[in-house]
């Protein structure tokens, strides 16, 4: 009797194995779709939350060294929201500070 009982919990354990097993082979399928979807991890912006002030000042820093830089090349570096960025850089370019080349 406890042999049977043993025996059954044994097989109820192997069923929900598999079915766990299958789980997860389910979910690898769906993170691939999502990688080919979305794209790799290295392919995310992430952009930290900061005043318009705070924009404003990294901005002048990137350009204060006198490098040449696009809108995409600052959003990417300074990372910060893209709105913001576009409304320093125009006003900055309304009070002279910025020439476009």
């Amino acid at each position: 009797m406890l042999r049977s009982r043993a025996a059954v919990e044994i097989r109820n354990l192997k069923a929900q194995v598999d079915r766990l097993a299958q789980k997860i082979e389910d979910l690898d399928r769906e993170v691939d779709a999502l990688r080919t979807e979305v794209g790799e991890p290295g392919d995310v912006l992430v952009i930290e939350q900061m005043s318009k002030e705070q924009v404003r000042a990294r901005v002048l820093e990137v350009l204060a060294t006198g490098a040449t830089t696009d809108v995409a090349q600052l959003h990417e570096t300074i990372r910060c929201d893209i709105g913001v960025l576009l409304d320093v850089l125009d006003e900055l370019r309304q009070a002279g500070q910025l020439i476009e080349g």
